[in-house]
């Protein structure tokens, strides 16, 4: 098999341009093994025969004879009918014509490549070969996957950048130009590519992705194995290189790409703006452009417990999308063409209300009444016997319209295009009234202000601060303080939420409640919110996309109560307040982490001062040191204090605080009396 050097430079045959004396004399194409002429060999020997002694240098390669060599005129050359090759492909190129304009009769015509996609240019005609670029590797000794991609990143015939799309709902996938990618590698290197697309625009911890391709089952060398992976994957996405970039971060990998570009999140974006239309028309073509990006199963062959969870969540907003179309469609009175898909998905989701419900409505409708109510027995015995539980007030309801033969189940005649007018929508204002009597903190304000400094640049991420310390050390009052005191830097508005993660009375707030009644406050329509936990929170963050909004999250659990109330809009701005630490925070969503201590004994003061006035303080100037004591700098505590002394305005504050010490002092006796009694003998 010829090598890339030998395919460039071998030649065909050979033609004598004149006769005279001294001249050589035609001859056969030389065959295998002969000697080329100077130039046209890649070894040392070939090139340097002409230095023995006796041989005449040849003329410069392109030169005329007796005018530029150093050969006197009227001496015979050889001029080698090479065929010239594209750089790109192994496909010899049209020789160029002769002096006389007429192509040489030597010339090789081209050998068709199927693995190079031709590009037509003006008139259909196919242009240079240069101009033609391949995504598949040719078989054949060829340049290095490096030098391809970066011949085929410049060689654009259109003079335009290449586009990239990935595919996750299905296979693992990658076009360029709408030509597939072959050379992504084997099964685990396009998890790792999944991992990052998953993860876009975000930073990924190496240690993470480990984790989410080998799922505790890593190879030996488990870095080296993912070095190699992202180094492939470089390559083959060379060709994009403007759109798509894989940089190497501290401890982790950042994949940069436009969301829309990658099916998962473009199939997110779809359906939230579905959400968002007032017009059915609008949100069915949304919907149904969603749905047509499913290729099958969503990150197939990728079988670790991340992927999995990840999969299961996808396919559950994939069925709110379709219910949320099939309810569009059932509106618009297309009950008879939706039975088929309807009755397939029952049978798919036997114990699903809301599909149940559909598929009596359309049942209904094409005047199978009966089988409408038998389909209801049937749901009502599967979810008795299973999860023991009755059906849902709205399968009930719609059962009981079903024997009444209810008008509103009639077929919609005619139906108006639009839903009722929107009104304008509201933009949100939750945020409780600022600290009337805060104080300090300058430099936790400095440090919550930093992320949106001049020389930050624009955000390619949500700006996550998270405020943590003990209880009553301040932290609800600081990101209130600071919240109003940026208004100006959030104009679309904001929001809060006491997720009630430490509080003593009741249960913590789910995720999913607080997600409603975001919402409500921006304004979304409740018969367009979807039942679909997940759905909803994907239209939250439909409904965000764009906006400069705050969202001060107070009193969170931990990283799963928060994470569903996150958004995925850059212009956002969330900040968590929690007794934890939120470590799972900081990793997974970036967040920044901002850790409150107790106040200065000047903070302290000056607060107490606040409370009880100037002229109170600086008449008892000890009492103030021994309140402050049994303070210990905490907020909470100075404010229970300064209210307690506030309400006895006879009191002293000597008195309050030697009080004080007798309370606490009674308590500790009392506790260490019932320590030794219960470990006196009997």
């Amino acid at each position: 098999m010829w090598s890339w050097t030998r395919a460039l430079a071998r030649p065909q045959e050979t033609e004598v341009s004149s006769s005279s004396s001294g001249g050589r004399p035609p001859s056969a194409p030389r065959r295998a093994g002969a000697r080329r002429a100077p130039g046209r060999e890649g070894s040392g020997r070939a090139r340097s025969w002409w230095r023995r002694p006796g041989r005449r240098a040849p003329p410069a390669r392109g030169s005329v004879p007796g005018r530029t060599s150093g050969i006197p005129a009227g001496t015979a050359s050889v001029r080698p009918a090479v065929p010239q090759y594209c750089p790109c492909t192994v496909a010899p190129l049209p020789s160029a014509p002769d002096r006389d304009g007429a192509e040489s009769a030597s010339a090789v015509p081209p050998r068709p490549d199927p693995a190079t996609v031709r590009r037509s240019g003006a008139g259909g005609q196919p242009q240079h070969h240069c101009a033609e670029r391949t995504l598949h590797r040719p078989s054949g000794n060829l340049p290095s996957a490096s030098r391809r991609s970066s011949i085929e990143a410049r060689s654009d015939p259109r003079g335009q950048w290449m586009t990239v799309k990935f595919g996750l709902l299905g296979t693992t996938e990658a076009r360029i130009d709408g030509l597939l990618v072959e050379d992504l590698g084997h099964p685990r290197q396009r998890h790792v590519l999944a991992a990052l697309l998953i993860g876009a625009n975000r930073p990924v911890p190496a240690k993470q992705l480990i984790d989410r391709v080998w799922a505790g089952r890593p190879p030996q060398r488990a870095l080296g194995t993912l070095y190699s992976c992202i180094s492939r994957l470089r390559r083959a996405l060379a060709p994009a290189s403007r759109d798509v970039r894989i940089a190497r971060q501290a401890g982790g990998y950042l994949l940069t790409v436009d969301p829309s570009a990658v099916d998962l999140h473009h199939f997110r974006r779809l359906v939230a703006r579905a959400g968002a239309a007032h017009r059915d028309e609008r949100a069915a073509d949304l919907l149904e452009r969603a749905l047509g990006l499913w290729r099958g199963e969503a990150f197939a062959a990728a079988d670790t417990p991340w992927f999995n969870a990840l999969r299961a969540v996808a396919h559950q907003e994939r069925l709110a999308a379709e219910l949320d179309l099939a309810d569009i469609r059932l509106r618009r009175g297309d009950h008879a063409r939706l039975l088929p898909e309807l009755s397939a998905r029952a049978q798919q989701h036997p114990l699903d209300e809301r599909v149940a419900g559909q598929l009596m409505t359309a049942l209904y409708r094409s005047g199978r009444a009966a089988e409408a109510l038998d389909l209801y027995q049937a749901v009502r015995r599967r979810l008795a016997d299973e999860p023991g539980i009755d059906p849902g007030p709205a399968l009930r309801q719609l059962h009981q319209q079903v024997l009444t033969a209810a008008p509103v189940l009639a077929t919609p005649a005619v139906r108006p295009a639009t839903r009722s007018a929107p009104s304008p929508t509201p933009v949100p204002r939750q945020l409780p009234a600022p600290p009337l009597l805060f104080t300090g903190r300058t430099r936790e304000l400095g440090l919550l202000d930093s992320p949106f400094g001049p020389s930050t640049g624009q955000a390619h991420s949500v700006v996550i601060l998270a405020i943590g310390g003990v209880g009553g050390i301040g932290k609800t009052w600081l990101a209130l303080h600071w919240a109003h005191e940026n208004l100006e830097r959030f104009p679309d508005g904001q929001l809060y939420v006491d997720l009630r993660g430490s509080t003593p009375l009741g249960e913590p707030v789910q995720p999913r409640t607080a997600v409603r009644g975001f919402l409500d406050a921006l304004g979304a329509d409740p018969a367009t919110v979807p039942a679909d936990p997940d759905a909803q929170a994907a239209l939250y963050r439909g409904l965000t996309a764009g906006k400069r909004l705050l969202i001060v999250l107070d009193n969170a659990r931990d990283t799963a109560q928060v994470a569903p109330l996150l958004p995925g809009s850059p212009t956002c701005t969330v900040i968590v307040t929690s007794r934890r630490r939120l470590a799972g925070l900081a990793v997974a969503h970036g967040a920044r982490p901002l850790i409150l201590d107790t106040l200065t004994d000047t903070e302290a003061r000056h607060l107490l001062t606040r409370y009880l006035g100037t002229d109170r303080v600086a008449a008892e100037p000890e009492g103030v040191t021994a309140l402050l004591d049994h303070c210990a700098g905490l907020p909470l505590a100075i404010g229970v204090l300064a209210a307690r002394a506030t309400t006895s305005p006879g009191v002293r504050l000597t008195e309050l605080a030697a009080e004080l010490h007798e309370e606490q002092t009674r308590g500790t006796s009392g506790t260490t009396g019932a320590s030794a009694g219960r470990g006196a003998p009997p």
